[in-house]
């Protein structure tokens, strides 16, 4: 029934006898109970020795900026960047001394898992109001009305404040994202250099020295996210959102979707539109398109039957090269095992394609969100002025709330640029698994993502060379290395497409209670709002997204920003994971689609074919009879 063995609270209810319901049994005298299920929740078998830590861990707050099933290279490239410079660092010159050395990751069945204890020291800053229910599903359900009551330590926070005014102002809010967009800006530059370096060309200590030189450059990211994503874009929303309700009656978000949406400079929504303008190329050319279609799996092409293909109309090679110029660093996901579009440009097509069945301009689309924005904002302010001290509450809205909009675009912008520095440290990888298989060491390239950074630097350090080890290497070395890296490959590909339970503490993994509610009606978090009834399209894999039709319900895992160019084509989300800040919320929101995230199980729950209804004002899915 539950697929996993449960953890049940029960109880037995005999048939009544009149008033009274205690009757006896005689010898032999048997009768039927009704059983009822309490509450329930998922219990896995016990994990190694290792995970005996004593720390309760979560996925959900990973669901938020880490969802992708993540290979052990990627865990460690990443994973020492938030720790070291997003966590110890940040508390070190905020003055969070109880987290500055706490471990924060944990790897389990191929997803990253967040120290609890962690997150709630730091939402112990936070005040009270700003502690929302998507904040506090980080947490397991016993645990969340003791931190929405946990005392506010505003003395600190402000502390924290001055601190960081002192420490590293370019953490202060009016600074993160003029801070960021300089890096970005030097950032590029140095990867215009990097772009003209032949890997090849390298010794094993310059492919080093060149790897670390691109990972220092790319710190400041992380340490401008510390604060643009974890503070400022959760602290500016959630007042945006609190003083919406508490004024203006604002429950279904409706508002609050409308202020937030049509923002300038959205990297997101720019490249969307330019997905949507390549479509329009496409679809002027009946040759062309015939010909694309005509293509079961493109999604399989090489480069050379990529460029083969497009060849005949020389404006879509243009505008396409272009395209793959300014964004062929992206990818379906963070995770550097899986190529960038600049690697597989038949991923770009195959979107194209999908597109192409579809005459909507997201361009235009874009520009009546913006309108939208500007109607809506003139009426909040109409609105709010009426209010008592209304002309204060006013201002100081329009101060929040233009910076809530500065760092909503911050958070969309900043994966943008953190991709570029991921395709970079890719290359290399690549390039360092390239040279160990050809030494034996490993049995494939890819092989190179199951090792951990330190099992591989081991093999590039600048003492000994690779040489030099290759022939201190042993057979049975080499073939416990290869051991290892199958085990993992095993462990990665198994867990790749199914979502482990929400929590685990010393080995035990678990889910948050089960609680019953009509069969009819599912719930998660209410992410965009609006109402829409239409077919189910569930999506496992990105491969799957060329079967979308017009106006179906995309329901998926979790979704990623190279997702979003075909938000145009659904009539509704659901995702299994995220939150209001998800880029699938985001996104949502721009297009105006409801959407209902945080759906437990959400693609076995629901078919290919059913009929729903998305209420995103009040975050529950509906299954039609």
């Amino acid at each position: 029934m539950f697929g996993v063995a449960q953890d049940i609270e029960w109880a037995l209810e005999y048939e009544s006898d009149g008033l009274n319901n205690r009757k006896t049994l005689h010898k032999n005298e048997t009768t039927s109970p009704t059983v009822y299920i309490l509450q329930s929740r998922p219990v896995t078998t016990l994990t190694d020795s290792s995970e005996h830590d004593d720390i309760l861990w979560t996925r959900a707050y990973g669901d938020e900026y880490w969802a992708d099933a993540t290979t052990p290279l990627f865990y460690d490239v990443m994973g020492k960047m938030l720790t070291d410079y997003v966590n110890h660092e940040g508390a070190r010159i905020m003055g969070y001394k109880e987290i500055t050395d706490t471990k924060l990751l944990k790897l389990h069945k191929s997803r990253v898992y967040f120290n609890t204890w962690v997150l709630e020291k730091a939402f112990s800053y936070y005040p009270k109001f700003a502690r929302s229910q998507e904040l506090l599903n980080y947490f397991p359900l016993e645990d969340q009305h003791r931190i929405s009551q946990y005392p506010s330590i505003l003395h600190k926070t402000l502390l924290s404040q001055i601190l960081i005014a002192i420490r590293d102002p370019d953490g202060m809010m009016h600074k993160t994202d003029k801070a960021y967009r300089k890096w970005a800006e030097g950032f590029m530059e140095k990867c215009a250099e990097f772009d003209a370096t032949d890997l090849n060309m390298l010794s094993d200590r310059e492919l080093l020295s060149l790897y670390h030189d691109i990972e220092n450059s790319g710190i400041k990211h992380y340490q401008l996210i510390r604060y643009g994503m974890v503070s400022h874009s959760i602290a500016t929303n959630l007042m945006i959102k609190n003083w919406l309700i508490k004024w203006l009656d604002d429950e279904d978000g409706s508002l609050y979707a409308g202020l937030i949406s049509g923002l300038d400079d959205n990297k997101t929504v720019e490249m969307n539109i330019r997905f949507s303008d390549l479509a329009k190329t496409l679809r002027k050319d009946a040759e062309l398109l015939e010909k694309i279609n005509s293509v079961d799996e493109v999604n399989s092409f090489s480069e050379v039957e990529i460029d083969e293909l497009i060849s005949s109309n020389s404006n879509f090679k243009k505008d396409f090269d272009l395209f793959i110029a300014d964004y062929g660093h992206r990818s379906n996901t963070r995770e550097i095992l899986y190529p960038r579009w600049k690697e597989d440009k038949a991923y770009v097509v195959g979107v194209v394609k999908l597109l192409s069945s579809s005459d909507l301009d997201l361009g235009k689309k874009e520009l009546e969100s913006r309108d939208n924005r500007f109607k809506t904002g003139k009426e909040v302010s109409r609105r709010i002025k009426k209010e008592k001290g209304g002309f204060f509450k006013e201002k100081i809205f329009s101060i929040v709330l233009n910076l809530a909009q500065t760092y909503l675009t911050f958070r969309e912008n900043q994966r943008f640029y953190l991709d570029h520095l991921l395709f970079r440290q890719r290359l290399m990888l690549l390039d360092m698994g390239r040279r160990l298989f050809e030494k034996g060491i490993i049995g494939d390239v890819d092989d190179v993502f199951f090792l951990y950074e330190k099992e591989l630097m081991s093999f590039f350090d600048m003492n000994p060379s690779l040489k030099e080890l290759d022939e201190n290497t042993t057979l049975n070395d080499t073939l416990k290395l290869k051991d290892y890296i199958y085990e993992r490959k095993n462990e990665f590909y198994r867990y790749k497409s199914s979502l482990p339970p929400k929590f685990i503490k010393n080995g035990i993994e678990f889910d948050d209670t089960i609680m019953e509610y009509d069969e009819k009606a599912v719930y998660g978090a209410a992410a965009s709002p609006g109402t829409f009834k239409g077919i189910a399209r569930v999506v496992e894999s990105i491969e799957e997204l060329s079967q979308l039709e017009d106006n179906e319900i995309l329901i998926t895992s979790n979704t990623d920003p190279a997702w979003t160019a075909v938000f145009s084509k659904v009539g509704g989300l659901i995702t299994e994971t995220g939150g209001i800040l998800s880029h699938g919320a985001v996104i949502s929101r721009e297009y105006r689609i409801p959407a209902v995230t945080a759906v437990k199980g959400a693609t076995t729950i629901f078919k290919t074919g059913e009929e729903l209804v998305v209420d995103g004002n009040e975050g529950v899915v509906y299954k039609k009879e």
